[in-house]
C-alpha cells in the first residue's frame, strides 16, 4: 500500500476585498467572495502497493503529478503541483498551490479533508470549474501495467488539515487482457471490440462492465496476439463475467468465461487466453476417480486446466471423475531430467491417454511453447515405467515432440517401462536434426509394443548414438517397416543393440549404407530368436574384414556393451566393431535369408564376430 506524508505549513491567507450591495435589476450576481490559502506539502511514497510505475515496487512522483485537496463540506479545494523539479523521479516529493476558499470559511487543524493523486499522464479524473467532479474509467487501456498506473490510477487520502501524516492508496485494480489466436484464422491488424459483462448467461440481469477496441499483432516470436491493461475500481465485483469479442464487420461473437473474483484495490490480475484451444499436454481418464500427479512442478511454474481455458498453479493432487476427463498441463522448465527409479514426469493410478505438445512444459512468460531443448536430458525417463500410459488411437489425440533443435540425450529412456503401449502411430517425434543419443533407449522394455509405423524415424542425418537401444527389450515387437531406417551415411554407434532381445521380430529393417562405422551394427539384432530376413549392403573394405578382433580394447572389452560415457572414444572400424553379436542368438537355419552387397564377402561366424549364421541363404551368392 502506498504511503504519503503531508506536512502542514503554516497557511498565508490571502483576502480578496470587495463592498457588498443589493444587485441591480438586469444585472447578474457576482460570484461569492472567494479567498486563497498558500499551502505547501511533503509526499512521501511507500512500497507497499503492487500497482507500480518502477521496477522496486513503488509509484516514483513525476513531472506534472499534482495533488487534488478538498475539505469535506467542499467549502476549500484546489491543486498542488510539485515545489520542485528535482523532485520526479522520487518517491519523496514537495507539492504546493494555492487553495481556494469561501469567504465565510477559514480552515482549522481539525477540518475534514480528502486527496486525489491527479498524474502526469491521467485520464480517468474529471475537472469542473476548478473541483475535481469525478472519475471515469470509461473503457480506458494502456498497452502496460506501468502505463495504466500512470494514466488509470485513483490514489486517495483522507484527514484532518491539521495531521501531519497522510497516507496515499491505490483505490484501483487492473486488469491485464492477453490473448492468443489462431494464425491460420486470424491476421496481423484484424480490429476487435471486447466487452466484459457480469451475469452474462442471463440476459436480463446481465450489466456491461467494460469495452473497449483493439488490433491483433503479430509478436516477434512468431504467433497472432492482442494485450493490454484495463482500470477498475477496487472490489468491483466479477460473477458469472463473460468477455465478448467480437470482429469487426461479423455477427458471431467469441466468449470467453472468467472465473469469479472481486478485483481488490492495489492488486493486478491477469486475464490470458488462447481464442483456440492448443495443443497443451493432456491425460485423459479412461476410468472414473482417476488421480493424476505431477512430479516434476516445483521451480517449473507447472500450471493446469480442466477445460484449455481456465488455468491454477499446479499444487496437489487432481482427481478425474469420470472416464473421458482431461487434465491440461503446461510450464516453463528447462529440464524435467528424471535419472532415479520412482516415477517420472507424472504419477496416474488408471491407465490414461496422454497426447498433446510435450514442449508446452517449455514455455515462455506468456506460455508460448518453445521450439529448442536447450538441456541435456531434458527428458529422461519422462514417462519411467508408466504402466498406465496409453497412446490414443484417435487421429486427432497425437502425442507431439515438437521441438525443432534436440539437446544431448534429450528423450533418452523416455517411455522405459511404458508396457501398456503398443502401436506408435499417435507418436510424432517430429521433424529436428537427430543429437548425439537424441532417442538412446527411448522404447527400453515397452513389452506391450507389437509393431511401428511406416515412416516413424525418416531422418537421414544420424549423430552418435542416436538410436542406441531404442527398441531394446521390446519382447513382443513383431513387425517393423523395411523403410524404417532410410540413411545411408551411418554414424559411430547410431545403431547398437536397437532392436537386442526382440525376440518376435520376424525381419529387421533393410539397412542400406554402404560405408560403416565404428559400433554401428553392434549387437543390433541380438537374441532375435525369430528374426528370418536381413538386408545389409555395407561394404566393408578387406582390412576392416581382417580386422576381426577387438582393436579398441582400451576402450571395450569383449565381454559386455560398451558403457555410454565411452560411446564417443570408440573410432575403429572393424569387422569386429561393426558386426560383433549384430545376429547373435538368431535362428541357424537355411529359411532365413541374408540380402548382401555384391561386392563384399562378410565374415561367417567365429569366436569374436557372428556376422551371418552358417545355415542362412545369402543373395547374391558368395
Amino acid at each position: 500500500m502506498m504511503k504519503a506524508v503531508l506536512k502542514y505549513i503554516l497557511p498565508f491567507v490571502l483576502l480578496v476585498v470587495s463592498c457588498a450591495k443589493e444587485p441591480e435589476p438586469g444585472v447578474v450576481e457576482p460570484a461569492p467572495l472567494q479567498k486563497t490559502v498558500h499551502y505547501r506539502a511533503t509526499v512521501e511514497a511507500d512500497a507497499g502497493t503492487r500497482a507500480t510505475v518502477d521496477d522496486n515496487l513503488k509509484y516514483v512522483f513525476e513531472a506534472g503529478d499534482q495533488i487534488y485537496l478538498e475539505s469535506e463540506g467542499g467549502e476549500m479545494y484546489g491543486f498542488l503541483s510539485l515545489s520542485q523539479a528535482s523532485d520526479a523521479g522520487k518517491t519523496l516529493a514537495f507539492f504546493e498551490g494555492e487553495l481556494t476558499c469561501a469567504e465565510d470559511f477559514s480552515p482549522v487543524a481539525a477540518t475534514g479533508v480528502s486527496l486525489v493523486l491527479v498524474g502526469r499522464d491521467d485520464e480517468i479524473h474529471v475537472s469542473e470549474g476548478g473541483k475535481l467532479s469525478g472519475i471515469d474509467y470509461g473503457g480506458k487501456k494502456a498497452t502496460s501495467l506501468k502505463e495504466a498506473v500512470r494514466s488509470l490510477s485513483h490514489f486517495t487520502a483522507s484527514g484532518k488539515f491539521g495531521d501531519l501524516h497522510f497516507t496515499l492508496s491505490q483505490q484501483s485494480s487492473f486488469l491485464v487482457f492477453s490473448f492468443q489466436f489462431d494464425e491460420d484464422q486470424v491476421e496481423s491488424g484484424t480490429r476487435y471490440r471486447a466487452t466484459l459483462y457480469n451475469a452474462y448467461d442471463n440476459a436480463e440481469a446481465r450489466t456491461e462492465l467494460y469495452s473497449c477496441s483493439f488490433e491483433t499483432r503479430e509478436e516477434e516470436d512468431g504467433g497472432i496476439e492482442a494485450s493490454w491493461v484495463a482500470g477498475f475500481a477496487g472490489n468491483t465485483a466479477l460473477s458469472g463475467a463473460g468477455l465478448v469479442l467480437r470482429k469487426d464487420g461479423e455477427e458471431e461473437d467469441l466468449v470467453l468465461r472468467m472465473n469469479d473474483n472481486t478485483l481488490a484495490a492495489s492488486s493486478y490480475y491477469t486475464f490470458q487466453r488462447a481464442t483456440f484451444m492448443q495443443d497443451y499436454l493432456t491425460v485423459e481418464a479412461t476410468q472414473p476417480s482417476t488421480e493424476v500427479t505431477f512430479n516434476k512442478a516445483t521451480n517449473n511454474g507447472i500450471q493446469y486446466s480442466l477445460d484449455g481455458y481456465d488455468w491454477k498453479n499446479y499444487e496437489r493432487k487432481i482427481t478425474l471423475t469420470s472416464a473421458g476427463d482431461k487434465v491440461y498441463f503446461r510450464g516453463k522448465g528447462t529440464t524435467y531430467q528424471h535419472t532415479g527409479n520412482s516415477s517420472g514426469l507424472l504419477s496416474v493410478n488408471k491407465a490414461s491417454y496422454v497426447y498433446g505438445d510435450l514442449m508446452f512444459l517449455m514455455c515462455n512468460e506468456k506460455y508460448k511453447a518453445k521450439k529448442v531443448i536447450e538441456a541435456d536430458f531434458a527428458f529422461q525417463r519422462a514417462f519411467y515405467n508408466a504402466s498406465w500410459l496409453l497412446l490414443s488411437e484417435d487421429p486427432g489425440k497425437t502425442l507431439k515432440l515438437s521441438a525443432t533443435t534436440l539437446s544431448t540425450g534429450c528423450y533418452f529412456e523416455m517411455f522405459q517401462g511404458c508396457t501398456g503401449i503398443t502401436k506408435l502411430d499417435n507418436l510424432v517425434l517430429g521433424d529436428a536434426p537427430l543429437t548425439e543419443r537424441c532417442y538412446d533407449s527411448m522404447f527400453y522394455g515397452c513389452k506391450g509394443l507389437l509393431t511401428v509405423p511406416d515412416g516413424f524415424l525418416p531422418k537421414t542425418g544420424l549423430a552418435l548414438a542416436c538410436y542406441r537401444r531404442m527398441f531394446y527389450d521390446c519382447q513382443n515387437l513383431e513387425t517393423v517397416p523395411a523403410d524404417l531406417l532410410p540413411a545411408t551415411v551411418l554414424a559411430p554407434c547410431c545403431y547398437m543393440n536397437m532392436f537386442f532381445n526382440c525376440y518376435k521380430l520376424k525381419a529387421g529393417p533393410d539397412l542400406l549404407a554402404r560405408e560403416p562405422a565404428a559400433g554401428c551394427y553392434f549387437s543390433i539384432f541380438r537374441h532375435c530368436k525369430a528374426i528370418g530376413y536381413v538386408k545389409c549392403l555395407l561394404e566393408v573394405s578387406q582390412e576392416q574384414m581382417n580386422s576381426r578382433t577387438n582393436p579398441d580394447t582400451k576402450v571395450y572389452d569383449d565381454s559386455a556393451a560398451p558403457s555410454p560415457d565411452k560411446l564417443g572414444q570408440w573410432t575403429v572400424v572393424s569387422a569386429w566393431s561393426v558386426f560383433n553379436k549384430w545376429l547373435d542368438d538368431v535362428p541357424n537355419t537355411s529359411s532365413c535369408e541374408f540380402v548382401r552387397n555384391p561386392n563384399t564377402t562378410y565374415p561367417r561366424g567365429n569366436s569374436l564376430v557372428v556376422a551371418i549364421p552358417t545355415n542362412w541363404i545369402v543373395t547374391p551368392p558368395q
